[in-house]
């Protein structure tokens, strides 16, 4: 049973292990999505232009139709 408790205990550790190693990566995306030098090239390298005159086409404006 002792033996059974410390396999399990060394496979929770690793798990551990792992999911930290995942939060650290996900952390790293975070900062990167907030940047906004990073967000702004991303944005140019796509060719997207910022939205200006947009009509709304719903009340709820959701939906705009750029002009």
């Amino acid at each position: 049973m002792l033996a059974a408790d410390k396999y399990r205990i060394k496979i929770l550790n690793e798990e551990l292990a792992s999911l930290n190693e995942s939060k650290a990566s996900l952390s790293v995306q975070r900062l990167n999505t907030e940047d906004l030098s990073m967000l702004l090239e991303f944005a140019r390298t796509k060719g997207m232009v910022e939205a200006k005159n947009a009509i709304y086409v719903f009340e709820n404006g959701n939906i705009a139709l750029q002009r």
